[in-house]
């Protein structure tokens, strides 16, 4: 009996011993596939990252990480549509684990899916209300959604905790697409005192200001955007249109053909009827 005492915690022994030489073994493979990850070669930290998930226990939090890394590779090499079935199934199995919801919001947005977003990014901002960076991505979601009403309230309370050019080019834009110009035009005016080089907030200004026949003061923002990108195709049309209207036919026509050339679509229509359509006054 003794000596079946013995042997039974010998092997009790190499199990244990057994056991902690495979977590040692499972804990190196993570290691080095994450420098590997963190080096970008996202293929051969995935071929590590499926041993580790091979290898360890279902609940193992080693595992949990290694399934997780695995889907932020798959998501670096672009294969987004088998990353979001891994992270959905993450989510699953793991939802108290709130990154991968954002994971899965910036795989949503690389495959133009703004309802899945705005679902994810919702999810964080209940769990993170302070949260102004992602209370900013959530307004922006719920502008394109013509959600106007939401995203603005949401971004003055943003603008409360701490307030920012892209937020008062946000809120700028929930007036601009509510049809309330003069609103817009401050937030606008706002994000451009914030930050000089606001380059959104000038080109939308700019289009306040041409939708209200304000060709001279659309042309003091689209100057000042010209500076920041001076090949922008939307700054020459703009630009093309504006001049036209004040009478500056020949350099209106010419930002206009540039714009148009250049691959500018909608300057087309404008080109023909201001710069080629005869007019004999």
């Amino acid at each position: 009996m003794r000596q079946w005492g013995i042997v039974l915690g010998v092997m009790a022994l190499l199990v244990a011993f057994n056991v902690h030489a495979q977590e040692d073994k499972v804990q190196t493979w993570l290691a080095q596939a994450d420098t590997l990850m963190q080096h970008e070669d996202f293929e051969d930290a995935i071929k590590l990252y499926d041993k580790i998930l091979q290898t360890a226990s279902k609940d193992s939090p080693i595992r949990k990480q290694a399934q997780y890394n695995r889907i932020v590779c798959l998501y670096s090499l672009d294969e987004l549509k088998k990353a979001l079935e891994e992270v959905n199934q993450f989510i699953e199995e793991t939802p108290e684990f709130p990154q991968a919801r954002l994971l899965r919001a910036f795989i949503y947005r690389d495959m133009d899916n703004t309802e899945g977003q705005l679902r994810d990014i919702s999810a964080l901002v209940r769990l993170n209300p302070l949260n102004v960076d992602l209370i900013k991505w959530q307004s922006y979601l719920l502008i394109q959604e013509e959600k106007y009403d939401s995203a603005r309230t949401q971004l003055k309370f943003a603008a409360g905790l701490r307030n920012d050019a892209e937020i008062e080019t946000y809120l700028g834009m929930t007036y601009y697409y509510s049809n309330d110009p003069d609103s817009a035009i401050l937030h606008f005016d706002k994000a451009i005192d914030m930050k000089p080089d606001a380059f959104p907030a000038l080109m939308y200004a700019s289009a306040v200001c041409l939708d209200q026949s304000a060709y001279e003061l659309a042309l003091n923002y689209l100057d000042k955007a010209s500076l920041l990108d001076p090949n922008n195709l939307s700054v020459m049309f703009y630009k093309g249109i504006a001049l036209t209207e004040i009478g500056k036919r020949d350099e209106g026509c010419r930002y206009l053909s540039k714009a148009f050339y250049g691959g500018e679509d909608a300057a087309g229509d404008y080109l023909q009827y201001k710069c080629f359509r005869y007019d004999p006054d």
